[in-house]
């Protein structure tokens, strides 16, 4: 299946936390790109697309937290379909240069360690010893 996307996604598992000035929101970050975020929610806010909203999150645990301002660009629905979150995806603001910075240094690390790993697993005798430090960067999420 071939994507319309402009950006690399990356998946991320953190806590996001919106707001429009007047009420707050939480949602749990599924994944990441230079240009937005998709945010899973349990209860989805009643927002409307193109609204602005305050997003703050963080990419890892030793990185200051992401402040950037968000557009809603999609909302997903809750759906029988067990395979659709339901959520909201956010367009970052082309404005916010240091925190887009941020997001970019980060997705291209992340990226940077996996083509490193998948090279260094294609070798046929994967030297355990510097895959280690590779895998534990990568910040996958954890499996259910």
């Amino acid at each position: 299946m071939l994507e319309n996307r402009k950006s690399y996604r990356l998946p991320l598992r953190t806590k996001l936390i919106f707001s429009d000035g007047s009420d707050i929101h939480v949602g749990n970050v599924l994944n990441v790109s230079f240009g937005g975020v998709f945010v899973s929610t349990s209860n989805t806010p009643v927002v409307s697309r193109q609204s602005e909203y305050r997003c703050v999150f963080s990419l890892s645990a030793d990185t200051a937290p992401v402040c950037i301002s968000g557009q809603v660009k999609r909302i997903v629905a809750l759906s029988q379909n067990p395979e659709v979150f339901p959520g909201i995806g956010f367009s970052f603001s082309e404005n916010a240069v240091d925190e887009l910075a941020k997001i970019e240094t980060h997705i291209l690390n992340i990226r940077r360690n996996f083509e490193i790993a998948a090279t260094i697993l294609a070798s046929g005798d994967p030297d355990w010893s510097t895959l280690g430090p590779v895998l534990s960067q990568l910040h996958l999420p954890p499996f259910q």
